[in-house]
């Protein structure tokens, strides 16, 4: 169970990733601003940034879309593992979908009030205290 939990986590986190980025298009699309999707290098390690091509009305809106977005959406293979008690489905899901609600409150707050490299360090430093207190609750 530990090597399908460690792959499925993997799995699922590039799939949220990609679904937080397309969240704040979502969030950016309801302002009527069109966006795309960059992605670049935080020192090695892979990251994406969804940039807005217009102004944005209400950015606090557009950078908190992004994390409930995909935390909404690793809410369903969280069910899933729950109803089936499929545990390397629903332990790495759950830790990803908490993740990505608190990330959303730590983004809309901080994002444009740290520089980039300070940001990226407390953004890591938040997915692995959240992740590590959600698993030791869950487990």
């Amino acid at each position: 169970m530990l090597i399908e939990g460690i792959i499925t986590f993997i799995i699922l986190w590039f799939l949220s990733m990609i679904i937080h980025e397309f969240g704040h298009k979502i969030g950016a699309a309801i302002q009527g601003v069109d966006s795309y999707i960059k992605i670049w290098f935080f020192g090695p390690i892979p990251s994406m940034k969804c940039i807005p091509k217009g102004v944005l009305k209400d950015k606090i809106t557009f950078y908190i879309w992004g994390g409930l977005f995909s935390a909404y959406m690793m809410l369903i293979p969280t069910i899933i593992g729950l109803l089936f008690e499929i545990n390397w489905l629903f332990i790495p899901s759950i830790i990803i979908a908490t993740i990505q609600f608190v990330y959303a409150i730590y983004e809309a707050i901080f994002i444009e009030r740290l520089d980039i490299k300070t940001y990226m360090i407390w953004h890591y430093v938040l997915y692995l205290a959240v992740g590590l207190i959600t698993l030791w609750l869950v487990i």
